[in-house]
């Protein structure tokens, strides 16, 4: 769809129960777990997945079958399932790329009645709703996506259906209400304040037009009350335009100047029209867990589809807690698979602890032991320069290693090392601090192989 319209489609239960007994029979649809990985839970899918029948309405029994094969290996204690797919499938219309079907509402004051369909679910009482993004290969998953963000817009936009937009303030005249598209998105003439729910930021021109500006960003103040997360003290008077003739069902669209007369909607009237919020803002739900599922036809699933899920999931986390300015969490798929694959680590060399105290002198005879026959130490292929100063450093105070030591100094002597500034420095303290019998031939081996390190770290004109 073109993307310079962002229609999105809300399927609540409450407007379709009278659909609920036309379901699918359990045969003629099944979803099977083939794969858990923790955050996502694959599952091979058949049968009619449409969003909507024919006559228009909701095909919930999928939803329903998704969730309840979920809940046989999660417990119930996930607010709202989304779900991806691999496959393309009939969405609410022609325009919509993703929607929200409404399972629970037990909040008043919100423009929606109160119902209970999780039983439908697998659910006692605990999911919320279910969020449907469509195929991912229609979904942008890289960051670096100019669309990214409409993919992360989608996703917030239908969460937001569980508490809006659903408030009225003049049922008998829908013009001059807060509503617009479908009656669950704002109205096109609402200053909403850039709202992903549409409307949109209104300018006052002075001389009775409004021209409005680039929305569809952020949830408004209005939004943020429903969600639970602003009181209503919080919540500032809206401009809403009276404007004869001006299609208020319109989505938003920057820079379109209209005539019209500005009327202020306040906190109040919404409040006097349709009740308070309950629970309010200090008792109000602010944490929520969300499930995930990948629904595929059978045979088709590649472990390619992770990534960008889990891309889209980890943004989206970062996008909602700014979206609601640290008000709300949400958590994607927290529960632990109950059979994590044994990590047996890496595998660890011969131990055996000697029974008596450390002593220097066994330390000493070790280290000297592990000298390689040309005078070298080396721990590792590539590390043997490096190796070789730090047991000088070590051996300088015991005379019971000068041999080890003359025969380092000797092979020292006798390389050419690559530049390293780590190892020049070990060196240049290492044969600087050691001593041996002969001092005059020490000395004059100390001036030669510091001099050859210096010029090694910084060459001479």
């Amino acid at each position: 769809m073109p993307k310079t319209i962002w229609p999105f489609i809300v399927l609540l239960l409450v407007a379709t129960l009278a659909t609920l007994g036309a379901h699918q029979t359990a045969a003629a649809f099944s979803a099977q777990i083939i794969a858990e990985h923790g955050d996502i839970t694959v599952m091979a899918v058949d049968g009619n997945y449409d969003a909507v029948f024919n006559d228009g309405s909701a095909n919930a029994a999928p939803r329903e079958s998704i969730a309840k094969s979920y809940y046989t290996t999660h417990p119930d204690t996930y607010d709202f399932l989304l779900i991806f797919t691999n496959f393309s499938f009939k969405l609410p219309s022609s325009e919509a790329v993703a929607f929200y079907l409404g399972v629970r509402n037990d909040i008043e004051g919100i423009g929606l009645e109160l119902f209970d369909y999780s039983a439908f679910f697998g659910s006692n009482g605990k999911l919320q709703g279910a969020i449907d993004m469509g195929n991912l290969a229609d979904l942008a998953s890289d960051p670096m996506d100019p669309d990214f963000s409409f993919t992360l817009g989608t996703l917030s936009h239908e969460l937001m259906h569980r508490w809006g937009s659903y408030i009225r303030i003049q049922v008998d005249d829908p013009a001059r209400d807060l509503l617009g598209q479908n009656g669950d998105h704002w109205s096109f003439l609402l200053d909403t304040k850039g709202s992903l729910m549409y409307g949109n930021p209104w300018q006052d021109n002075g001389d009775g037009t409004f021209t409005s500006l680039k929305g569809r960003r952020y949830y408004s103040p209005l939004d943020l009350y429903l969600m639970g997360l602003m009181d209503q003290s919080e919540v500032p008077p809206m401009l809403l335009i009276e404007s004869p003739g001006i299609d208020h069902t319109q989505v938003s669209k920057s820079n379109v100047s209209i005539a019209g007369t500005a009327r202020n909607v306040t906190i109040e009237e919404i409040i006097a029209a349709n009740g308070e919020r309950f629970p309010d803002a200090s008792l109000s739900q602010k944490h929520f867990k969300i499930g995930c599922v990948l629904a595929v036809r059978p045979g088709t699933y590649t472990g390619k589809e992770l990534t960008p899920i889990r891309t889209i999931l980890r943004n989206w986390a970062v996008w909602h807690s700014g979206l609601t300015n640290g008000r709300s969490v949400i958590t994607i798929q927290e529960h632990p698979l109950e059979s994590l694959p044994y990590n047996p680590g890496p595998n660890q060399p011969p131990h055996h602890p000697r029974p008596t105290p450390a002593e220097v002198e066994a330390a000493v005879a070790w280290l000297v032991d592990m000298q390689a026959d040309d005078g070298s130490w080396s721990d590792k292929a590539g590390t043997t320069e490096k190796d070789t100063a730090a047991a000088l450093r070590a051996l300088r105070p015991f005379s019971a290693a000068d041999a080890s030591i003359d025969a380092a100094v000797a092979w020292i002597g006798q390389n050419t090392f690559a530049s390293g500034t780590d190892y020049l420095a070990r060196l240049i303290e290492s044969l600087a601090i050691t001593q041996a019998p002969d001092e005059e031939l020490l000395d004059f081996s100390l001036k030669l192989e510091i001099e050859k390190a210096l010029d090694t770290l910084t060459p001479r004109e």
